[in-house]
């Protein structure tokens, strides 16, 4: 399969809260509780998101469907990564990084607005066993 990774459009919108609660069901539920698995971002927040330009979609090219997508908010001037989710069917294959990847790119080489400035993003390590 191949993908690619693109600013929201608006036709793709009404299905990632699909793709939110799936990546949520992945996590224990002593990790994420059945409250919390239920509440996925508002529509409203996407599309929000999708007007200014803050939210990413890694689609698949075969389907034409949304299968992640890359959440970011701003804050003082700076885009900062709020959500990231990748369906479960399609996840184990680095696409979340490659999102992320491609945001920081674009981040450093490009403006989203005049004002912002690059992406601010923090590396933490997680070791996870599975």
């Amino acid at each position: 399969m191949t993908y690619q990774i693109e600013l929201a459009q608006a036709k793709y919108i009404s299905d990632l809260h699909k793709i939110d609660r799936a990546a949520a069901e992945i996590f224990p539920l002593e990790d994420l509780p059945m409250a919390n698995r239920l509440q996925t971002t508002p529509l409203k927040t996407f599309e929000q998101a999708q007007q200014e330009n803050r939210l990413w979609l890694l689609i698949n090219n075969e389907s034409d469907q949304v299968v992640g997508f890359a959440l970011c908010s701003e804050f003082k001037n700076q885009m900062h990564l709020k959500e990231i989710d990748v369906h479960p069917e399609h996840g184990h294959q680095g696409l979340g990084n490659a999102i992320v990847q491609d945001i920081l790119y674009k981040s450093i080489n490009h403006s989203f607005h005049p004002h912002q400035k690059p992406l601010f993003y923090t590396v933490i390590n997680i070791n996870m066993t599975m």
